[in-house]
């Protein structure tokens, strides 16, 4: 039986309770999209059709709803079950050539429905549609011809009309949005993991961007210079924890892939469309569900549909351009899970990504910034280029141009990069969750919530180097233990968690203590 939280159960109603005929619904990744429009199509009175934008997550979602049929490229016919679960682009070959097979449902669901991949089912169906996405932001922007005497927009160009082009908008399909809770208070109510965040400065005068603003994959780019040094930081922040690496192209993901294995990084895998390993694309994912502290390196494959709930550790070793994917590819660490104790996931930002689109559990004005931005008005006269003043002559030059032609005088030549030696800085801390260890702790007593507490407290030295530790003994060193430590064993002690005997302060002060002895390999 389906249980559903609070928080859904508001969503459905408010789905329910909207009669407009085509409908985006927000909710955030680990929200439970999927729980809920498995709900709304079990108990519509009609057929249903939910439209996905992969394999495996055809047969995810079929795994969620009673009875439900799937619609493959292998099949002839659309099953006649209630519910139907296909491919979005599957069923847009299909129905090219027979487009009435669209008319057999009532209700189309369409999941990730910013990726846009759906259009053609939309233009030949008249039934209720739901689309459910976790950014209703698109990067797309159409190109389209303007006739100033009719005050029209057209897709042909002929004579008298001006080529303009203008940013898509989900508002441009949907009829109204309804936005579910924000990450923030997922977060607060332990239903996903905070992120702790580190960025690595760049200079991104040094990459050429493609017309999407992705950076180039080309060879010549590629042999530039490659700021971020993944090796070092996984050591530094992320050794031992199961690991989502995102590269920018395949070459760099064979690069860094050897890197690993010649280190010694045992379990790294790698998976992309096109260097050859000795596992698939399935088998891979399952290796690295099953193997603690592994690290998958990937090329965008990895981004959604994706149920590895244990990573705790993204490593983003590119230039996302897309608001969209960086969520989808930041949130694979935000999962909750019972195979260890998951307080928080580093994210470690190779991209200049958190300054430009910001941080994963930042709440966003999806209805008021990214949903719609009312009528476009073309304006005859182009715009006018956004300029700045050279630093050297004093002359007007393009704002994202790096050389002056009037001086020549080249402003992007910044060296600062270098001094961080392309290591990553810590942006925020997420502290240690004593509710969360007892919480976890239940039905395994109160001596394990205090080895938790205890993993947790000597993580906390982790980039601390043994010189630092014995500098700071008594100063740092023991402030934490007398006030983390202590104000976390006293809240355990105090918790109705079972035990057979209580444990005292300085007992586990001193286990802490050799612990952290151990570690740094003081006698």
């Amino acid at each position: 039986m389906r249980i559903l939280r609070d928080y859904q159960k508001d969503l459905l109603d408010k789905i329910n309770q909207n009669h407009h005929k085509k409908i985006c619904v927000q909710l955030a990744t680990g929200g439970g999209k999927t729980v809920i429009f498995s709900e709304l199509a079990e108990n519509y009175q009609g057929r249903v059709l939910i439209l996905v934008d992969s394999s495996e997550l055809v047969i995810q979602t079929s795994n969620h709803i009673k009875g439900a049929g799937t619609f493959e490229a292998k099949d002839d016919f659309i099953p006649n079950d209630k519910v139907i679960i296909s491919m979005a682009q599957t069923l847009r070959s299909r129905i090219k050539k027979t487009p009435e097979m669209i008319n057999d449902f009532d209700l189309i669901i369409i999941d990730e429905c910013h990726v846009l991949c759906y259009e053609q089912v939309l233009k030949i169906s008249n039934c209720k549609v739901i689309g459910f996405t976790a950014t209703p932001v698109s990067n797309r922007i159409d190109k389209y011809f303007y006739d100033f005497d009719k005050k029209q927009m057209y897709k042909e160009h002929l004579e008298g009309r001006i080529e303009f082009k203008k940013d898509f908008y989900l508002s441009d399909i949907f009829d109204d949005i309804i936005i579910g809770i924000p990450i923030s208070k997922l977060i607060e109510r332990g239903f996903l993991v905070p992120d702790e965040n580190y960025i690595i400065p760049v200079d991104e005068n040094d990459f050429k961007f493609d017309s999407f603003g992705e950076v180039s994959n080309s060879e010549e780019v590629f042999d530039v210079k490659f700021q971020m040094d993944v090796l070092q930081n996984y050591l530094q922040f992320c050794k031992g924890k199961k690991t989502l690496v995102f590269t920018q192209n395949t070459n760099l993901n064979n690069l860094l892939y050897n890197q690993f294995v010649e280190h010694g990084i045992e379990n790294t895998l790698m998976y992309d469309s096109i260097n050859e390993t000795e596992y698939n694309r399935s088998e891979t994912v399952d290796i690295f569900r099953d193997t603690k502290g592994a690290v998958l390196f990937n090329v965008g494959c990895f981004t959604k549909g994706f149920d590895v709930t244990d990573v705790e550790a993204i490593i983003v070793a590119r230039r996302v351009s897309s608001l969209s994917l960086w969520i989808q590819i930041v949130g694979r660490g935000s999962r909750t899970t019972d195979k260890l104790f998951k307080d928080k996931f580093i994210v470690i930002d190779g991209g200049m990504n958190i300054q430009r689109l910001g941080r994963w559990s930042e709440d966003f004005d999806w209805k008021d910034k990214f949903w719609c931005k009312g009528d476009y008005k073309p304006k005859k006269e182009a715009p006018d280029e956004e300029t700045k003043d050279c630093e050297n002559c004093g002359q007007l030059m393009n704002i994202k141009s790096c050389l002056c032609k009037a001086c020549d005088f080249n402003n992007c030549e910044i060296k600062d990069v270098e001094i961080l030696n392309r290591i990553a800085v810590k942006v925020n801390t997420v502290g240690i969750d004593i509710d969360k260890i007892i919480r976890y702790s239940e039905g395994k007593g109160k001596f394990f919530a205090l080895k938790v507490l205890s993993s947790q407290v000597v993580r906390m030295f982790n980039n601390i180097s043994k010189e630092q530790f014995e500098r700071n003994f008594y100063g740092g060193v023991k402030r934490i233990l007398d006030t983390t430590l202590k104000n976390g064993y006293i809240e355990i002690i105090k918790s109705d968690l079972e035990s057979s005997a209580n444990r005292t302060w300085q007992k586990q002060r001193n286990i802490v203590l050799t612990q952290l002895k151990k570690k740094y390999d003081i006698q």
